[in-house]
């Protein structure tokens, strides 16, 4: 209970930081690091923040109450300062980082429960199982290369003016939106955290080279600041993604463990058919019978007399 108070408390603490600071730190002179988009990294850090919550809480009502005060306190602070109205409270941009916030983090959730709440019912069986529940090393490499190639198609494809996309989204939250569907089917957090580290910093990479034309000696010399940028982003989203990815492979091993129990269970004990049941009961059946005869022959034949133990005694001594 103290842990959950304790999360809820941070949730609202750095909700309200992150509100504030999205708002303040640009009306600050940086010098070289403006070149933060200071939304962009508000958001990054967001959902890493949510999901290190929803990880640290153990309960389905802890995990959901932190996520809606952090949102909740985020958008409060700029009201409360006056920042904004509450119509221009939420833009575009706003309402679609608020929604893939809420999303992952109730996915985040579900699965965190679902998986570590059978995990603990079962742990014994879980124990004897455990080799045959291994997730296959197939997935996290796949995704993890489809997320590259995710990444490297959107800067071309942006280049190019190849598509279009609604005037509410832009390539890179595409990209954010992506890696993270990739990072669940992935099922594994170092899988994830690498999608979430390369997938943004080769989309910056390749677009500054493509609006460059490939002049890396320039950009190695004068974009430092750039790469210090990108590096942040990269980080704080690799890690949102391997919590995320945590997530899911938690829920995956409680499925897996769940085959695996019942495989078990079915090989120590398997079923009788129809036939050999039938059998079974004709057997008992014809069993029961034959000693209720038995023991009524038995009750039938009477005990001998005495005069026939005296004619008998007799016979044999003459």
């Amino acid at each position: 209970m103290k842990k959950g108070i304790s999360l809820i408390g941070l949730s609202i603490i750095f909700g309200t930081l992150l509100g504030w600071g999205e708002e303040a730190i640009p009306l600050l002179n940086l010098g070289e690091w403006n070149i933060i988009d200071i939304p962009f990294a508000t958001f990054l850090l967001s959902l890493f923040l949510v999901l290190l919550f929803i990880s640290l809480s153990k309960d389905f009502i802890v995990g959901i109450t932190t996520t809606v005060l952090y949102v909740a306190s985020f958008l409060s602070i700029k009201l409360f300062l006056r920042f904004h109205t509450i119509y221009s409270l939420f833009s575009q941009d706003r309402i679609i980082f608020l929604s893939i916030l809420l999303f992952f983090s109730v996915v985040s959730i579900v699965f965190l429960n679902v998986g570590r709440d059978y995990i603990t019912r079962h742990a014994e069986e879980i124990s004897n199982v455990k080799r045959k529940a291994r997730i296959d090393l197939a997935f996290p490499v796949i995704f993890f290369l489809f997320a590259l190639l995710t990444s490297s198609i959107a800067v071309v494809v942006e280049g190019n003016a190849i598509l279009e996309l609604p005037f509410f989204l832009n390539f890179l939250t595409v990209i954010v939106m992506i890696a993270s569907l990739l990072t669940i089917l992935s099922f594994n957090e170092i899988s994830g955290f690498f999608i979430g580290l390369f997938s943004i910093s080769i989309y910056f990479l390749l677009s500054r080279l493509v609006n460059n034309s490939f002049d890396v000696q320039s950009i190695m010399v004068f974009e430092k600041p750039f790469f210090s940028v990108v590096l942040l982003y990269s980080v704080v989203f690799g890690l949102f993604t391997l919590l995320l990815g945590r997530s899911s492979r938690i829920f995956l091993f409680s499925i897996l463990c769940k085959k695996a129990i019942q495989q078990e269970n079915a090989i120590v004990s398997p079923p009788l058919d129809e036939e050999e049941q039938h059998d079974i009961e004709e057997t008992v059946e014809k069993e029961e019978v034959e000693t209720e005869e038995t023991v009524d022959s038995t009750q039938e034949s009477p005990l001998p007399s005495e005069e026939d133990n005296e004619k008998n005694e007799s016979s044999s001594s003459t």
